[in-house]
């Protein structure tokens, strides 16, 4: 398992290797990366492990797998966060930006056609992510301004990634000016370590912000 190198981390880690609250034969538990057993419909926060997330992230693609080459969640979580950085966005956004599809770690990326007939999917994965948000801290709601770009950022998913379908785009960014990102899609391990860097990166910018308030700099 990867080194958790923050407080946050750290504390996530140890109380996570206590999740086993559960009864040992109640069913429909799924193992994880780090080898835990959790139960998806009754997740707590202790069975929230920053190294499940990231690795069940990368492996996850995006456009329901019918995308030309594999892209995963966790590269299009990265290239939304790079974005909002070189374009004024704050750390905040930066932040939300990384862990917005962080329930799909232990679900799965439904396309948003299901997800409107299937409202009891819809409602655990509004309360995973809301859970998963509340323990690294992001926004309760995203602003405007994330939600804008992950609709923008499909555009340009659709044009590197996508054979364009004969009725045109719709919805699917459709109309939507993209965000100019150069998308060539990263392998598993790759994402992987992108998304830790990210991680990483904020984390370090919080811990200075932090203590530049506590000596008053």
């Amino acid at each position: 398992m990867r080194s958790c190198t923050s407080p946050m981390r750290v504390s996530v880690a140890m109380t996570a290797m206590t999740n086993s609250a559960a009864p040992a034969g109640k069913p429909g538990w799924i193992v994880t990366h780090t080898g835990r057993r959790v139960w998806p419909l009754e997740l707590q926060p202790s069975d929230i492990v920053i190294d499940d997330i990231a690795h069940a992230l990368a492996m996850k693609c995006r456009w329901g797998g019918f995308c030309r080459s594999f892209y995963s969640v966790a590269q299009h979580a990265v290239l939304l966060a790079a974005w909002l950085e070189r374009n004024g966005g704050s750390w905040q956004d930066q932040w939300d930006a990384l862990h917005h599809d962080d329930s799909e770690a232990y679900l799965f990326d439904l396309p948003d056609p299901l997800k409107v007939v299937l409202p009891e999917f819809l409602e655990i994965e509004n309360r995973l992510q809301g859970m998963i948000g509340d323990i690294f801290g992001c926004s309760p709601v995203m602003s405007e301004r994330v939600a804008e770009a992950d609709r923008r950022i499909r555009a340009d998913e659709a044009a590197a990634l996508m054979v364009r379908p004969s009725g045109g785009w719709g919805d699917h960014g459709g109309g939507l000016e993209p965000l100019g990102i150069k998308i060539t899609p990263w392998p598993p391990d790759a994402a992987r370590a992108a998304w830790f860097a990210a991680y990483d990166r904020l984390q370090g910018s919080r811990r200075k912000a932090a203590m530049i308030g506590a000596f008053g700099g």
